[in-house]
């Protein structure tokens, strides 16, 4: 260490005093620093791992990562990415568990999974699964893989060592799966499903974006060093050694920010199956780093056993807190002590430099201080204590004391008195009276009763109950002293007030309590002073209530949860209370009124889609006459007397709907011809259905638009009913049927 720097006043004690004040400050700012220096170097010393992966058995074993929300949260981005390894594929692609967060209970959350000789799936869920799975087999066993899966809100993707295998146009949001654990190898309610990878699997990564091919291609051989932006999961799986003895190693690290870290379950972790095994080789960035760092005599470098001695540039090799390799240089000062001689005459005693203790006795001492390094400072003293002369005189007696001086003195209170006389060597000769004046005294002391005490001054007597109680004692010199002990109790009572969930477990727990109350519980010995506490509870057990609430609705109904019923049944939600108990059970039984808006043509008469039942209101409609209700027209049928546009509104309950405008041409019974044929949807979509009263041959149908010129000819052949399919516009036509004997009929066709 370096000499501390101090400057000589000329009086010695006074520079002694700076100099150590000196010392102090300088050791402070040399301790901050130091510990600063240690924690940008603590956070780096982890252990190396190698590059392994995680063999599942494909029967048990599996790895559960948590529910926190990070996992959870996707909307319509997402991308899933691992390397596989499979030993065997099961029968369905769905057996084979890879990443799955699967909400059984609601249809939400997300799930990639492998199996069926080769095929990948995809699938995500919010009410219902949309699932993606290749056609064909894309992957062989006994093989390494990357694998991928990503969704954007408009196209799930599978991808195979970066290519797009496969994709499906969706565009459903993904539902929260908060109440499920991510599982890697397996299905989110593994007890349940027996779903399980059998193989390795490397390198998980979830992503709350949609990485594109491109990213996915060029960062799959990669092992990332240090934080990426919505890296949501990342399990390396490097963890162990492979394919020894790791029953002690059953944590799979989380490197994103969140930190899910996943335990193993049911993991053998001491063979080549079933344990941390060889996994892929992939590209790893090395990170560098520069330091400088300053100590006393040696310093051990980060990462290593080795000590080193001397000042200079040093290098180390230590893993990051990614896990991977760390090169740090060490800019390195090592620092000497120093050794300060120092000598001292003082009269009686001298406190030492570092201010822990005094010196009575003359020689020679040594001090280790710390100096503007922090480094240790050695201070040799040589130390000359010289001793005032000292008689001292002691008296005790009741109530006064005379004192042996001149002139004489009589005191009435005990204390003490010295005189004083000048001595050499610089120290006074002293002459100290110490005198005690005893008196008749009174003390009051507590004394805490559990079971029973004794009495401090007599331990034959005992109280066992509280109150006051007096003793006498008398001294060698026959001063009386009293003493009034107030005994009081050492138990203590409380009183607390709790909610609880369906059942609480009392403070002492030797009791639980399932319904609200006051009850009291005893802590035996628990207080402070190990004596029995009382506690009463006035306890509040919150238990769920049940609502059940009739819902109508027209077409259909959204829950208070948002939840979207479109058919009639019932529904389950539940409102929790800030303690987490479930506060009310709401049961929903939700009737769903739908209206058929459809409408259809039979000749002359618009027939509504909706049935005529009890409880069902019709009224027809004059679209062309701004909707103008068409007297006496109130049944699901409509006789039409000219051509128009028309509408029907349907009552139902509650709910009310109106069709759409229909344009409808009036046909004459001369246009409809004696052979009463039929043709209908009238107005039509396209396709129509033609039926004629016998059997004819050689069918001919010619459709006329507006102008009298044939549109469409089509040769319907020999029947007596036909379909045809017709690719005409929207508008008005007249359908003409003939064979080579006679004209058929003749009809006027609304196309829409």
């Amino acid at each position: 260490m370096l000499p501390i720097d101090c400057d000589n006043d000329g009086i010695i004690g006074f520079s002694i005093i700076k100099c150590f004040s000196r010392t102090l400050a300088t050791l402070r700012i040399m301790k901050r620093t130091a510990r600063v220096l240690f924690y940008f170097v603590l956070f780096q010393l982890f252990p190396l791992n190698a590059q392994n992966s995680l063999h599942f058995d494909g029967s048990n074993d599996y790895v559960i990562c948590g529910t926190d929300t990070s996992l959870s949260n996707f909307n319509k981005n997402i991308t899933i990415e691992a390397w596989v390894y499979a030993d065997q594929w099961k029968t369905n692609v769905y057996e084979g568990g890879i990443a799955v967060k699967e909400d059984n209970n609601n249809n939400y959350g997300y799930m990639f999974r492998a199996g069926n000789g080769g095929r990948l799936n995809f699938a995500i869920g919010q009410g219902a699964w949309r699932e993606l799975t290749t056609t064909s087999a894309v992957m062989k066993t006994s093989q390494w893989y990357h694998i991928a899966a990503s969704y954007d809100g408009s196209y799930m993707r599978l991808y195979v060592d970066g290519k797009i295998v496969d994709s499906l146009y969706e565009t459903d949001a993904i539902g929260v799966s908060s109440n499920v654990p991510l599982v890697i190898g397996g299905h989110s309610n593994p007890t349940a499903y027996s779903r399980h990878w059998a193989g390795k699997i490397d390198e998980v990564r979830i992503w709350k974006v949609t990485r594109t091919a491109a990213q996915i291609s060029q960062n799959m051989g990669n092992e990332f060093c240090v934080s990426e932006p919505n890296l949501v999961a990342y399990y390396k799986l490097n963890h162990g050694t492979a394919n020894g003895s790791n029953t002690a190693v059953n944590v799979a690290k989380d490197y994103s920010k969140f930190k899910n870290d996943g335990k193993l379950l049911n993991f053998d972790l001491i063979k080549s199956s079933s344990n941390w095994t060889q996994g892929v080789s992939l590209s790893k960035t090395t990170v560098f780093d520069t330091i400088s760092v300053s100590k006393c005599n040696s310093y051990q470098l980060p990462g290593s056993q080795k000590n080193v001695y001397a000042s200079g540039v040093y290098n180390a090799t230590i893993d990051n807190y990614m896990g991977c390799d760390s090169q740090l240089t060490i800019n390195l000062t090592i620092r000497a002590n120093s050794r300060t001689d120092l000598s001292f005459v003082v009269c009686d005693s001298m406190k030492s430099l570092n201010l822990s203790k005094y010196y009575t006795q003359s020689g020679k001492y040594a001090e280790i201080l710390v100096n503007q390094y922090g480094c240790d400072s050695v201070v040799a003293i040589d130390l000359t204590i010289t001793k005032p002369a000292i008689t001292e005189k002691k008296y005790k007696a009741c109530n006064s004391v005379k004192l042996d001086r001149f002139p004489e003195t009589i005191v009435y209170e005990s204390g003490i008195r010295s005189d004083t006389f000048m001595g050499w060597g610089g120290c006074d000769s002293v002459v100290l009276h110490r005198f005690e004046v005893l008196k008749p005294t009174r003390d009051t002391q507590t004394l805490y009763l559990c079971n029973f005490i004794a009495c401090p001054t007599d331990k034959n007597v005992v109280y066992k109950k509280i109150g006051i109680y007096y003793d006498t004692i008398i001294n060698h010199l026959g001063c009386d002293s009293f003493i009034v002990y107030n005994v009081v109790s050492a138990r203590s009572e409380g009183e607390i007030s709790v909610k609880a969930c369906s059942s609480y477990l009392s403070p002492s727990k030797s009791r639980t309590w399932t319904e609200s109350g006051t009850y009291r519980d005893t802590l035996i010995g628990a207080n402070y002073l190990a004596c029995d506490s009382f506690v009463v509870i006035n306890l509040t057990i919150n238990k769920p209530s049940v609502e059940t609430i009739n819902i109508s609705a027209c077409e259909e109904y959204i829950s208070p949860k948002g939840k979207r019923v479109t058919e009639s049944g019932k529904i389950f939600e539940s409102i929790q209370s800030y303690l987490g108990c479930d506060s009310i059970n709401y049961i929903y039984n939700v009737s769903i009124v739908k209206i058929d808006r459809s409408l259809s043509r039979d000749w002359n008469t618009i027939i509504s889609g909706e049935p005529e039942q009890g409880g069902t209101a019709f009224q027809w409609l004059n679209c062309a006459e701004k909707f103008a209700v068409i007297t006496g027209a109130n049944s699901g049928k409509y006789d039409i007397s000219s051509s128009g546009e028309f509408a029907v509104e349907i009552t139902k309950g509650k709910c009310i709907d109106t069709s759409r405008c229909m344009v409808y041409a009036y046909t004459n019974n001369k246009n409809m011809g004696q052979s009463k044929a039929r043709v209908y949807p009238n107005p039509t979509s396209g396709k129509l259905q033609i039926t004629l009263p016998s059997f004819y041959e050689n069918v001919e149908a010619q459709l006329f638009n507006n102008l009298g010129q044939v549109v469409e000819a089509i040769n319907l052949g020999n029947g007596s009913e036909f379909e045809v399919n017709t690719g005409l516009t929207a508008g008005i036509y007249r359908l003409r049927l003939y064979n080579e004997t006679s004209e058929i009929s003749n009809f006027t066709i609304i196309k829409k």
